[in-house]
C-alpha cells in the first residue's frame, strides 16, 4: 500500500489478468480502479476472454474504472474489433479520439484511455511523441 497525502494505492491481484495489473486509488471520499494492460500483437481471442472477466470482477469491487495500455487493436476501425465489443458489453468508453501511434504510412489509434460511464473526464489528449 502507498499513501501520499490523502491519496492511497493498492495493488489488487485478485483482479489481475494476463498482461494487465490492477490497483485501487483512493482520495478522501471518492475512489477508482486503476488497470494497465498491454496486448502483443498476434495474441489469441482468448485474450479479450480473459479480460473481459477481469473487468466484470472489477465493475463488481467498484463502478468507477479506468484502463489504459497498449492494446495492439485500432480503435479508428470500428468493425470486427475485440475491444469495441468489450467496452460495449461493458459500458465503457475511450476519451482519446485520435492516433496514438503515427507512422510515415499509416496511424494507429492502440493505446486508448477507457473509462466507465460513472468516470467524469475533464479533459484527455495525447503527446506528439512516438517510439517507433
Amino acid at each position: 500500500m502507498n499513501a501520499v497525502g490523502k491519496l492511497v494505492s493498492q495493488r489488487r491481484p485478485d483482479l489481475n489478468s494476463v498482461h494487465a495489473i490492477w490497483v485501487e486509488v483512493k482520495f478522501q471520499t471518492s475512489s477508482f480502479l486503476l488497470c494497465t494492460v498491454y496486448r502483443s500483437p498476434g495474441t489469441p481471442v482468448a485474450f479479450w476472454e480473459r479480460i473481459t472477466i477481469s473487468l466484470e470482477r472489477a465493475l463488481e469491487c467498484n463502478s468507477n474504472i479506468i484502463i489504459e495500455g497498449d492494446l495492439n487493436q485500432d480503435l479508428l476501425l470500428t468493425t470486427g474489433n475485440h475491444l469495441t465489443n468489450s467496452l460495449t458489453i461493458n459500458t465503457l468508453s475511450n476519451v482519446i479520439n485520435k492516433p496514438t501511434r503515427i507512422k510515415n504510412t499509416s496511424s494507429t489509434l492502440i493505446g486508448p484511455i477507457l473509462v466507465s460511464q460513472h468516470v467524469r473526464v475533464l479533459h484527455s489528449d495525447t503527446l506528439d511523441v512516438d517510439h517507433w
